[in-house]
């Protein structure tokens, strides 16, 4: 059983490690006591700073990481989801998306017509 990153694991480890540090506030990863709730959310930090960060995660597909590229996700690997959640928890990053991201979005790739997928995921 392999436990140690391959070399392309390690590098996309520090590539999100890097992006976090430099392009994720610092009062967005700050502990907090309500830290946890909305998806690591602070509810006492400057919303424009979670758009930001929300928009940052978007333009990159992390919003979405399982999703495929063609609905906006990032079509990352299993192994490589794992390493994404795994790193944002570590930085302790806010997640973005909830039941849309988790539970809408995903049925609606499975079962959605074309029109609901144009209409709720492009």
């Amino acid at each position: 059983m392999q436990l140690k990153d391959s070399p392309d694991e390690a590098t996309f480890r520090e590539t999100i490690r890097g992006f976090i540090r430099t392009e994720c506030a610092a009062e967005l990863r700050a502990p907090s006591p309500d830290w946890g709730t909305l998806g690591g959310y602070r509810s006492d930090s400057d919303p424009a700073l979670f758009r930001v960060w929300r928009d940052k995660l978007a333009a990159l597909g992390w919003i979405a990481p399982a999703w495929p590229k063609e609905f906006g996700g990032a079509g990352l690997s299993v192994m490589e989801q794992f390493i994404f959640n795994e790193t944002m928890a570590e930085e302790r990053a806010p997640r973005v998306g909830g039941i849309s991201v988790g539970w809408a979005g995903p049925t609606i790739i499975m079962y959605g017509t074309e029109e609901q997928k144009r209409e709720h995921l492009e």
